[in-house]
């Protein structure tokens, strides 16, 4: 499967991946909720991935292959 996912996009799923879809998208809300003002660029980033995972299967979802890759 391609993943729809942007470099950030995808280090942030890395971070805040749960065991499923919706606990990832819960943990994604959760953290969402606890973003300042000044963190608007990870509001955006948030809200993107959110929409992203909004319209993939639970299936797709599972066959993800997401490797984080801090150093670029």
């Amino acid at each position: 499967m391609n993943n729809p996912f942007t470099f950030e996009e995808t280090n942030v799923l890395c971070i805040y991946r749960g065991e499923t879809k919706q606990e990832t998208e819960n943990a994604l809300r959760e953290m969402r909720e606890l973003l300042t003002e000044e963190e608007q660029e990870l509001r955006e980033l948030t809200d993107s991935v959110l929409q992203k995972l909004a319209v993939l299967s639970d299936e797709a979802f599972g066959g993800l292959e997401l490797h984080p890759d801090f150093d670029e």
